[in-house]
C-alpha cells in the first residue's frame, strides 16, 4: 500500500470512530437495532478492503449518524496498515500544539470570554478551561499603569479582607520561604511590607528569570538574609556573613555559580528602611536604587553596606573562579536621580524595592521607563494601591506557590459569598483602613 494510501485509510477511519461517537454522544446509538451496531463495532475483513474503491456511506436516522458504512473490495494487508497509522494519530500529545497549552484562568465574564475562544479541538479532544484565577503577570514585567483585572482584584480582597485563619499557609516555595495569613496581610495598602514577603517576590522573580531564553542573560536576586543579621550591626563579621552567601548560593541550583547572569540583585533592610544594591557582572560597576530622598550623603547612609557587600560578592567571584571578579575591585556606586523618588511617604520603600528588582535591567537615567508616578502626582495613591494588590496576586497565584490552588479556591468562595461587588468593596476598604490604623 502507498504512504498516500495509507493515509487515505488512515483519515477514513478516524472519520468513522467520530461519527460513531457522535451517534453515542447524542443518544442515536442507543436507538440502533442490534445488527446496526453490530456493523459499528465489527470491522471488514482484510480481503475486502480495497483503498481505490473507498467511500463513506453514512446512514442517519432520527437526526443523527447513527452508523457509518464503508465499501471495500479486495487488499489483504490493507486494514492492517491502516489501523496501525491511525492509532500512531491517536498517540499525537493532546498538549503537543503551543496555543492548546494556554488555558484560560478567571472568573465571571473573564472565564466566561476566555472558555469560548479556549475550548479547542484537536481532532476528537477538546481542551476545557482551568477552573482557577491567574495573575496576568505571571512570567512578564507587572504594568502599573493597567486596571486591575478581575482574577487579581477577586484574589487581592480575599486577602485584604482580612477574613481566613490567620496561620493558613498562604505562599511555600517548597524550599525555605513559607508565610502564613497573618504575614501575608502586611501587603496590605498603608502598612510596612514584612522582610518574609520580598523573599516569596524573590523566588517568583528568580523562577521567572529562570525561564529566560538560554542565550539571554539573566537576572539574579539574592533573599534578604544574603546580608542578614551582619549588615545591620556596627560591628559587621564578613567572614560569617560570606559563610550565609554561599550556603544560599551553593543549596539553589539555579545559580550556577553566575555564570549566566548579568545583573546579582541584592535587597537591603537596613535601619527599617529597604532599597537595593545591584551589581553589573558584565560592566563591573554597580547601582544603589533607594525611592527615599535622604538629607544624608553617600559615606553616611551606603558607604558603610554597600562595601560589605561588594566584599561578600568579590569573595565568593574569587571562590567559584568567576571571569568578572576583577572588574569589580575598584567599582563605586551610582545612585540615580529618579524622578519618582519620595520625601513624603515613608511608608512604601518596600513595595518601591519590588518594583525596582522587577523593572530595572541596566539603564538608567532617561532609558530606564517605569511609568511610576510622582508621588505629587492625583493618580499616585491609587497607583501605591493597586501595585500591592497586582503584587499579591502575582505572588499567590505564580507558578512558584504551592498553596496557588488553594488560595484561589479561597478567593472564588470569598467572591460566591460576597457577589456584590460594590459592598465586597466598601467591606475591604473598610478591613484595610482598620487594618493600617492598627499598625501605626
Amino acid at each position: 500500500m502507498t504512504t498516500h494510501a495509507i493515509k487515505e485509510t488512515s483519515r477514513q477511519i478516524r472519520y468513522i470512530r467520530r461519527n460513531k461517537q457522535t451517534a453515542v454522544n447524542t443518544g442515536g446509538y442507543q436507538k440502533m437495532g442490534e445488527k446496526e451496531k453490530e456493523r459499528c463495532e465489527t470491522k471488514p475483513n482484510a480481503q475486502d478492503i480495497n483503498t481505490n474503491v473507498m467511500k463513506n456511506v453514512i446512514v442517519r436516522k432520527d437526526g443523527v449518524a447513527s452508523c457509518p458504512l464503508l465499501q471495500y473490495k479486495n487488499n489483504r494487508n490493507g486494514w492492517n496498515n491502516a489501523e496501525k497509522e491511525a492509532a500512531k494519530q491517536d498517540e499525537i500529545p493532546e498538549y503537543e500544539n503551543p496555543s492548546v497549552q494556554e488555558k484560560p484562568f478567571g472568573t465571571g465574564k473573564e472565564n466566561a470570554e476566555a472558555s469560548i475562544q479556549n475550548e479547542i479541538k484537536q481532532g476528537k479532544r477538546i481542551v476545557k478551561p482551568s477552573i482557577y484565577l491567574q495573575s496576568p503577570y505571571n512570567n512578564k514585567m507587572s504594568s502599573v499603569t493597567e486596571p486591575l483585572t478581575e482574577d487579581e482584584t477577586l484574589l487581592a480582597h480575599s486577602l485584604l479582607s482580612m477574613e481566613g485563619y490567620i496561620l493558613d499557609e498562604m505562599f511555600n516555595d517548597g524550599k525555605v520561604t513559607i508565610i502564613p495569613r497573618i504575614t501575608m496581610k502586611s501587603i496590605s495598602p498603608g502598612i510596612e511590607i514584612d522582610s518574609q514577603i520580598i523573599d516569596a517576590f524573590v523566588s517568583v522573580l528568580n523562577e521567572e528569570e529562570k525561564r529566560k531564553i538560554k542565550k539571554e542573560k539573566r537576572r539574579y536576586y539574592l533573599p534578604l538574609g544574603a546580608t542578614l543579621p551582619e549588615i545591620e550591626k556596627k560591628e559587621k563579621n564578613l567572614h560569617a556573613q560570606i559563610r550565609v552567601l554561599r550556603n544560599i548560593m551553593d543549596e539553589d541550583e539555579t545559580s550556577f555559580r553566575l555564570r549566566d547572569v548579568k545583573l546579582v540583585f541584592f535587597p537591603i533592610m537596613a535601619h527599617a528602611h529597604y532599597y537595593v544594591i545591584v551589581f553589573d557582572l558584565e560592566k563591573g560597576n554597580a547601582v544603589i536604587l533607594d525611592n527615599s530622598i535622604s538629607d544624608a550623603d553617600y559615606d553616611g547612609k551606603y558607604k558603610d553596606i554597600f562595601v560589605f557587600v561588594k566584599e561578600m560578592l568579590i569573595h565568593y567571584l574569587y571562590v567559584t573562579k568567576h571571569p568578572s571578579l576583577n572588574k569589580f575591585k575598584e567599582a563605586q556606586p551610582k545612585i540615580p536621580r529618579m524622578k519618582w523618588k519620595t520625601k513624603k511617604n515613608k511608608i512604601d520603600c518596600g513595595l518601591y524595592m519590588m518594583m525596582h528588582m522587577e523593572m530595572f535591567e541596566g539603564e538608567i537615567g532617561l532609558k530606564w521607563k517605569t511609568n511610576i508616578v510622582d508621588e505629587n502626582n492625583r493618580h499616585y495613591a491609587d497607583m501605591i494601591k493597586t501595585m500591592r494588590m497586582r503584587y499579591a496576586a502575582k505572588i499567590l497565584l505564580h507558578d512558584v506557590n504551592k498553596e496557588r490552588e488553594k488560595m484561589s479556591e479561597f478567593a472564588i468562595k470569598f467572591g460566591e459569598q460576597y457577589n456584590d461587588k460594590e459592598k465586597q468593596k466598601k467591606m475591604v476598604e473598610k478591613a484595610i483602613e482598620k487594618k493600617a490604623a492598627e499598625d501605626k
